[in-house]
């Protein structure tokens, strides 16, 4: 295999949505390109356990970033983080959170970002303002200090931030779930259901166990769920597809008691602002534990 393939993981493929890039087997022979779609989950599992591969963001640069351990740092660049990378931005005063995506970067000078957005608003921001940023790499959530420097609006609005002298690295060796009782509602896709009421027992950024009082779907089945999640003083709605990877049933509170189906989901086609909140939240979530 040549060094600049890296290996495809699951979640890496969507079914139904064009491929942001080209796939190649083990033979280095391309098998997909890039545009096209792969119809179905049955599809992805068989590529998956034949072993494919994509071309590494740089070719010839190490794909693997290595983090810091928790607590060490590391230079902003190490990181390898491509242009449209999500970035979430909290205000030193007020705490609000925002949102933005890199547009790039000019190495010790400023770091160019979108327009922040707050419930699809753009937020009144000034030049000077400071902000902790989180950013995610991997299997590690980045921190770090940084001020407007700049508010552009030509050709279109965005922001150059100061750029960070040092990125603080909290490790996350396994996506941790964070265990909790969340009411949420569920629908069956595959059946055309109507919502049902469930409770998420544990969550991650890229799925979430599930209990209900009858069994949703079968395996492979789809569903949308729905949810509330707090951070801090923002209530975020999330609305995600998934693929129902597991069922199970349990009899809880002995012989004759509550039977509960327990469904382990993976969630599809998640926004990368969603996927940044949950992030957030789990990221946060090992670094309280790491320094427990």
């Amino acid at each position: 295999m040549l060094a600049h393939l890296v290996p495809l993981q699951r979640h890496d493929l969507v079914p139904g949505v064009p491929l942001p890039f080209a796939v190649f087997d083990q033979e280095n022979r391309l098998v997909w390109g890039e545009g096209e779609v792969i119809a179905t989950v049955e599809g992805i599992d068989d590529l998956i356990e034949r072993g494919i591969y994509r071309a590494a963001a740089n070719e010839g640069a190490p794909e693997t970033v290595h983090p810091p351990a928790n607590g060490e740092g590391c230079a902003f660049e190490e990181l390898q983080f491509q242009v449209g990378d999500a970035l979430q931005l909290q205000a030193l005063v007020g705490q609000d959170l925002y949102y933005v995506n890199l547009i790039g970067y000019a190495l010790r000078a400023s770091i160019l970002v979108t327009m922040p957005t707050l419930r699809e608003r753009m937020p009144l921001v000034r030049e000077g303002q400071g902000f902790l940023a989180r950013a995610f790499s991997g299997r590690a959530a980045f921190t770090f200090n940084t001020t407007v420097q700049r508010i552009c609006s030509v050709p279109y609005p965005y922001l150059h931030l100061s750029f960070p002298e040092l990125v603080q690295g909290v490790s996350v060796r396994h996506e941790p779930r964070i265990r909790l009782r969340m009411m949420a509602s569920a629908t069956s896709l595959s059946a055309h259901g109507v919502p049902v009421p469930v409770t998420i027992t544990d969550l991650s950024a890229s799925g979430a166990q599930i209990d209900a009082r009858e069994q949703l779907a079968g395996k492979r089945g789809m569903l949308r769920l729905t949810f509330r999640l707090r951070f801090g003083q923002e209530e975020a709605y999330f609305v995600n597809d998934a693929i129902v990877c597991s069922v199970r049933e349990e009899n809880r509170g002995g012989e004759g008691r509550e039977q509960v189906f327990l469904h382990g989901v993976e969630f599809i086609g998640i926004q990368p602002n969603e996927r940044l909140l949950l992030k957030t939240l789990i990221g946060q979530h090992a670094a309280e534990g790491s320094r427990s």
